[in-house]
């Protein structure tokens, strides 16, 4: 893996934030901006340079609500009791949100203060690090807006409950359909769409009224009905009374983690599967994939498959490529996963997207800015070619359930043989080395032959669940 030399300015950054964060007191960004220079994140090039730099803050931006620019305080916490003991009554306060970033926020206008909720320590560093870069790029235009940010508790503990608190919503809100308890269960982590669409037929049965609604040049059913939906509230209404009157049921977020849970009756994906429960989440971001399959794996009687898909940086392939990994380094651990992947050799659908290249080698960062050229290179010349964040997490959780031991560090886990089927798939949405093609851009229609295509392999295999 890659050398002390490599990794050191990013770990004394790191090490540095973190630090800071554990004192009762309010932190300066601004404190913190010569340790993040010194990695050269890659994903702000510019960061070191006077000239502005339009992509980072475009993506940046894109990551907090706007009510940033009227922010001086950051609090950050896991669970609304912890903002209430530390006296912000944040009932009272606006939700506030951002474009490309499902986190619940809210804000006071009085005290400038927004509050964020969070589902793991991945959430922390990628606020952190928004902050720094914010921070850097307003001080260039010379508006130096002095943010404060304040952690009310990193407890791991306090991460547990948070997810906790998501399940036993699940729980509450499922009893009268569901038992957990006793019916096998398939999870899959991916988005909030494409599931659904491919199971309810919806979208096609109103492709002409979706397509005319959407305010869009596509033709193509699934993209455009994310545009029609929100222009079209009775179309999504009636979406939602469809999928209701099929068992369909959307648990809405609460908590810190905020992503919506889809409980899905089997007898959907096939009539012989009428007693299996597929449990669909939206991807969480980072180590929150961890505390949450962590807690479905401790409460769920019978696991018959774990599906995650979602979208990863590549470095040698192209936007809309479908990758399947076969091996995967964790910087959470240092762990390296070797996967019994299903989808590996075993993905024989016509895609005129793009490629697809199966057993390639996948690494889950830390975080977004907490990477530069250095560092990618060297994982480049080991040939691991995808870059996401949640694949290291969920495969920790799966080791924990899997094996009699605590979960490992900085060793090689053979995952050949888990108690389940398991799968790993994604598309890529862009390169990290192409600075013109950073994430602050949507992926767009390019993706959505892929997106649909991974989702209707998933249901192909749980098909053959037994």
């Amino acid at each position: 893996m890659p050398n002390l030399t490599n990794k050191e300015t990013i770990s004394i950054h790191l090490r540095t934030y973190r630090s800071a964060l554990r004192s009762s007191k309010e932190i300066s960004i601004a404190s913190l901006i010569p340790t993040y220079l010194k990695m050269n994140p890659l994903l702000h090039p510019k960061a070191n340079s006077k000239e502005s730099d339009q992509e980072a803050l475009s993506y940046v931006l894109a990551r907090l609500p706007k009510e940033i620019s009227q922010t001086k305080l950051i609090v950050i916490g896991q669970t609304k009791e912890i903002f209430t003991k530390a006296g912000y009554k944040i009932k009272k306060w606006k939700q506030v949100f951002a474009p490309r970033r499902w986190r619940r926020t809210f804000f006071d206008s009085q005290t400038k203060t927004l509050a964020s909720f969070i589902a793991s320590i991945s959430d922390v560093d990628d606020i952190i690090n928004l902050l720094i870069a914010l921070q850097i790029e307003l001080n260039k235009t010379g508006q130096s807006p002095n943010f404060k940010v304040k952690l009310l508790s990193e407890s791991w503990v306090n991460f547990a409950k948070n997810i906790q608190i998501w399940w036993r919503e699940i729980i509450r809100r499922t009893k009268r359909q569901f038992n957990f308890a006793q019916q096998p269960l398939v999870f899959i982590s991916s988005n909030s769409h494409s599931l659904i669409n491919l199971l309810d037929g919806f979208c096609l049965k109103n492709k002409e009224k979706i397509i005319s609604s959407s305010g869009q040049k596509s033709t193509n059913v699934y993209f455009a009905s994310q545009f029609a939906f929100q222009r079209n509230p009775d179309l999504w209404r009636k979406k939602l009374a469809a999928e209701k009157e099929m068992g369909i049921m959307r648990i809405k977020p609460s908590g810190g983690f905020n992503l919506e849970t889809q409980i899905i009756p089997g007898k959907l994906i096939s009539p012989k599967l009428k007693n299996l429960i597929a449990l669909n989440v939206e991807a969480p971001l980072g180590f929150a994939a961890f505390h949450l399959l962590e807690e479905v794996l401790e409460n769920v009687q019978e696991i018959k498959g774990i599906y995650i898909m979602g979208k990863a940086a590549a470095l040698n392939t192209k936007k809309g490529d479908i990758l399947i990994p076969k091996i995967v380094f964790d910087e959470h651990t240092q762990n390296t996963y070797l996967v019994n992947n299903c989808f590996n050799n075993n993905f024989n659908y016509p895609f005129k997207g793009g490629s697809v290249l199966d057993n390639q080698k996948l690494v889950s960062v830390l975080g977004t800015f907490l990477q530069n050229k250095d560092l990618f290179d060297s994982y480049s010349e080991k040939e691991f070619n995808i870059i996401e964040m949640e694949a290291g997490p969920y495969l920790g959780a799966i080791t924990q359930a899997t094996f009699p031991k605590p979960l490992p560090q900085n060793t090689i886990v053979d995952l050949h043989q888990p108690p389940f089927e398991m799968g790993i798939i994604y598309y890529s949405s862009d390169n990290p080395y192409t600075l013109n093609e950073t994430l602050k851009e949507a992926l767009g229609p390019a993706g959505i032959e892929a997106t649909y295509l991974t989702t209707q392999a998933i249901i192909d295999r749980v098909k053959k669940t037994d």
